[in-house]
């Protein structure tokens, strides 16, 4: 056999091997290529979850940090807002001009200005003039040269001056006495002349004392222990007890007199009402502490102020009863609302646009981003104002008038349309967010006065009027009894309704005071400024015309 011709043959047990041992291969990289495959899919999917985490872990860290960020802006805002009610002016002015234009800008100078024209004189012809000759002494008058004596002109240099003079003194009152001269027998035999007019017959200070002193706390917002002292550097030394006991005394004289008032207030179909906190330190049951609340209810006529311990919608139930009705122009408290709502349509709400004001001012101040926002709104606001006073300066129902009626409702309209297109923007700021969504809450009580001219667009008037209380707050704290708060309340009445009617209150209670005496039962109904004639009420005016509180 030639060794070309050879032939291989299988082998049966190694070809079993191999494919045995390629069978396994085969298992074994298609087991490793499965973990393999499997390795890859749990990566992605692990990637995935890690990217998806990630993704909401930076989202949450984004809001976080925006959230962070709007927490100290507010936080910023608030340190303005109490270091402007601390230390801040007291004024509405808009947000500050910048250093640069402050710079620029010159410096008007204080007092009279140059190219200005003077102020007039001021004159004093209601004064007392009192008449005193100034001489020169004999032996001053003699001429250096020869002794020879000045003689007497007859004539004078008139010169005014202005003197205040304060000096208690005692009246040492001697009452004639008189014997008759007849025999009737109806008659007695000897008359004295009467008692002078004392408010307080067993006292020993005179009517003019107790005017001082009311003035001095109710009018002027002196503390009483101040008062005293200055009445003792002239030599007059009353005690604190004496001057609180004759007030007390007083109370049941002026009741009469503030129910009086009360039942006017009430006949007038329009009020500003607003309060103030003030405290009476007497313990009341079921009263945690001594705050209580100084109301006032303004009318065109008088000005009732209501002390009470709560600050709820009750007070105004209580001071309108149920049969009163008209226009309640106040701030957004919601007492205020509560009432009118329940009020049957008997009243209507005028909220006062000085708030909607503030609430502007308070953004420009605090968020400065949004000055010029919120000063335009602001602008806004002012044109309002001087719309609405052009139309009140023309005489009801004339053409001029309706005028100025329909430009005022355009502005009202285009205001209104303003701030609904800016609320329905989603990127607004959210202070400047908040100042709408209030304006728009309360729009029909701002818009009271469209139809109503006689009504004011702010609550001035209500502010004005408490404003001697919030001083005599400060100034003495509030009252130490519940008599003494009753007592406050009605000489605040009192004072504030005789302003509104341009009378002095020193000169109405001195005289009220001399015709009252000690007998309280006389008709007090004449002394109520709108049942005085017109002449009384000249002889009792201010000299001087006094701002409407």
């Amino acid at each position: 056999m030639s060794c070309s011709k050879i032939e291989i043959l299988p082998n049966e047990a190694e070809i079993v091997q191999l494919q045995k041992e390629l069978f396994e291969a085969r298992y074994d990289a298609s087991f490793y290529r499965s973990h393999y495959e499997n390795g890859i899919v749990i990566r992605e999917r692990m990637q995935y979850k890690h990217d998806a985490a990630l993704l909401i872990l930076k989202k949450k860290h984004k809001e976080d940090v925006a959230g962070l960020e709007e927490k100290i802006k507010n936080l910023e805002a608030k340190v303005k807002l109490r270091e402007r009610q601390l230390f801040g002016k007291k004024t509405e002015k808009g947000p500050s001009k910048s250093e640069s234009d402050k710079k620029n800008k010159p410096q008007r100078k204080r007092g009279q200005q140059e190219g200005k024209k003077s102020p007039a004189k001021r004159e004093y012809p209601h004064l007392p003039i009192v008449h005193e000759i100034l001489g020169i002494p004999e032996d001053e008058r003699a001429c250096p040269c020869c002794n020879a004596l000045y003689r007497d002109m007859n004539s004078t240099e008139e010169s005014d001056v202005i003197e205040v003079e304060v000096e208690a003194h005692i009246r040492k009152i001697k009452r004639k006495k008189y014997r008759k001269t007849c025999c009737c027998p109806s008659q007695p035999i000897i008359i004295t002349a009467p008692q002078i007019s004392k408010v307080l017959s067993k006292s020993h200070l005179g009517n003019s004392v107790w005017v001082h002193f009311l003035m001095q706390k109710y009018w002027h917002g002196h503390p009483l222990y101040r008062t005293i002292q200055a009445l003792d550097s002239h030599g007059l030394s009353v005690p604190s007890g004496t001057v609180v006991g004759g007030f007390m005394r007083l109370l049941g004289l002026f009741r009469g007199i503030y129910q009086k008032i009360l039942d006017k207030s009430l006949q007038d179909k329009h009020w500003h009402a607003d309060e103030t906190g003030w405290k009476v330190f007497e313990a009341l049951e079921g009263k945690a502490n001594n705050r209580w609340f100084l109301w006032i209810f303004r009318s065109m006529s008088t000005a009732v102020f209501v002390l009470d311990p709560s600050r709820a919608t009750k007070v105004v139930e209580r001071f309108f009863g149920k049969t009163s009705s008209g226009i309640i122009s106040c701030d957004r408290y919601r007492a205020y609302f509560c009432f009118v709502s329940k009020s049957n349509e008997r009243f209507l709400i005028a909220y006062c646009w000085v708030h909607v004001r503030r609430d502007f001012l308070s953004i420009a101040k605090d968020w400065p981003i949004y000055g010029t926002w919120a000063t335009d709104w602001v602008l806004e606001i002012r044109n309002l104002y001087h719309l609405n006073n052009l139309r009140n300066a023309e005489t009801k129902g004339s053409l001029k008038f309706q005028e100025r009626q329909k430009n005022l409702e355009e502005a009202i309209s285009a205001f209104k349309n303003k701030a609904d297109s800016q609320l329905e923007n989603k990127s607004l700021g959210e202070p400047c967010r908040k100042a709408l969504e209030s304006l728009n809450r309360h729009w029909q009580g701002l818009i009271t006065f469209i139809n109503h001219p006689e009504v004011p667009m702010d609550n001035n008037a209500a502010e004005r009027g408490l404003r001697g209380g919030a001083v005599g707050r400060k100034n003495y704290y509030g009252s130490g009894s519940l008599e003494s708060a009753e007592f406050t309340a009605i000489m605040f009445t009192i004072i504030q309704t005789l302003l509104i009617w341009g009378i002095n209150p020193q000169a109405w209670f001195t005289q009220f005071f001399d015709f009252i005496g000690s007998d309280w039962s006389k008709a007090l109904d004449n002394w109520l400024p709108w049942n005085m004639s017109s002449e009384q009420r000249d002889k009792l005016s201010l000299k001087k015309s006094y701002p409407l509180p």
